[in-house]
């Protein structure tokens, strides 16, 4: 069986955890049975407990990347007698710690019982010792090797030592629509990827300049994305802006022409945003790569919708490490750190008039692309 932990639920009131709760369950269920899989999945004593699972492997790696999982389990459920309870883990315990290596015991309770934690810890960890202690097998509580955990609850225990963090935040779509800028870039992956932990559903929009960027690569990283969301029919829309871009450089002072272009971009996303009724709109600038505070400022100037952007703080090597351990980096794209455009305030003269035929053109020949046919079953 798998044991999973929602996250941010501890401190919030029941009906609330119980909405994050089920939330993060539907989800569970959607994302196993694209995979061929039709588990039993209960909510028992403040954990999520996934059962009847062919293959526990890959039932641990599926979960670990579902939205609103804090860590995934492969647990062991014993009754709530300590002589079972020991014996449970200390056989756990001989089959997962190997020859010259550490160990510790961690346990946990929840409600009245005749027993401590301690005195779990005590009892398991010296049997433990005993048995291995001819394997140069010896205790360390700050960084063992393997960590036998047991959680004691009212009618039941749970013992493991596989423990898989998850992505942690909120269940996808429980905090409404974000239009989301998206180039296939890392920096657009990354800040959809962020907003969506947050619970927000994304609706992708890809302005197609038809340059180096083709189309392909945005829906491959698209179909990973998605791979782990519980979405029927996921799709993003794409609006033709080659157009768009050369009126802008027709029309535009070449310093100002990277403060247009974003602007174009956000207008177009504030038009769909309104259409789609999304409460906001996400894109991938940070300072220095994407410009100044100054240019950010006046890219975003005029729109109605608000702008999210997860990465404005972060540094080129922190948003690379984050990119890494959602799995959305790819190394052949960043070899370098791209210079920095510098545009003064007062060069700024908004010719966003002189190309407003093209962006109403280029709206109104939007296209909605299916991303790829997902197996959905409630």
């Amino acid at each position: 069986m798998l044991l999973i932990a929602s996250s941010e639920t501890t401190l919030k009131s029941s009906p609330v955890r119980n909405f994050l709760e089920r939330r993060v369950a539907k989800h569970l269920r959607i994302i196993f049975s694209r995979h061929g899989e039709k588990p039993l999945i209960t909510r028992e004593n403040g954990r999520i407990v996934v059962r009847d699972i062919s293959d526990m492997s890959e039932g641990l790696t599926l979960a670990s990347k579902v939205f609103g999982v804090a860590s995934v389990m492969r647990a062991s459920q014993v009754g709530n007698d300590m002589d079972t309870i020991v014996h449970q883990s200390v056989t756990l315990g001989l089959q997962k710690i190997m020859p010259n290596s550490t160990f510790a015991v961690k346990a946990r309770r929840l409600g009245t019982h005749s027993f401590t934690s301690k005195d779990l810890e005590n009892v398991i960890g010296s049997k433990i010792l005993e048995r291995l202690a001819d394997r140069g097998v010896s205790v360390d509580l700050k960084r063992p090797d393997t960590t036998v955990y047991v959680e004691v609850r009212e009618d039941c225990t749970y013992v493991y030592t596989e423990r898989v963090a998850g992505p942690g935040g909120l269940p996808y779509g429980c905090q409404g629509s974000v239009v989301s800028l998206f180039s296939g870039s890392l920096d657009s992956r990354l800040s959809t990827w962020l907003l969506m932990k947050r619970g927000a559903r994304i609706i992708p929009v890809y302005c197609d300049e038809e340059d180096d960027t083709p189309r392909d690569k945005v829906l491959r990283w698209l179909k990973q994305i998605y791979s782990i969301l519980p979405v029927r029919k996921p799709s993003f829309i794409v609006v033709p802006f080659k157009d768009v871009l050369g009126g802008i450089y027709d029309s535009t002072p070449k310093d100002v022409i990277p403060i247009i272009r974003m602007h174009s971009m956000l207008i177009i996303a504030d038009c769909i945003a309104q259409e789609m009724k999304a409460i906001g709109i996400v894109t991938g600038e940070s300072l220095g790569d994407s410009g100044s505070m100054d240019t950010i400022v006046q890219a975003s100037s005029d729109l109605n919708a608000p702008i999210y952007r997860p990465l404005v703080g972060f540094e080129r090597n922190e948003i690379v490490e984050l990119a890494k351990k959602a799995s959305l980096y790819d190394e052949s794209e960043y070899k370098t750190t791209p210079e920095v455009q510098r545009v003064s305030m007062q060069s700024f003269v908004n010719p966003i008039q002189n190309i407003r035929t093209q962006l109403e053109t280029a709206l109104t020949k939007k296209e909605i692309v299916p991303i790829a046919p997902m197996p959905y079953d409630e």
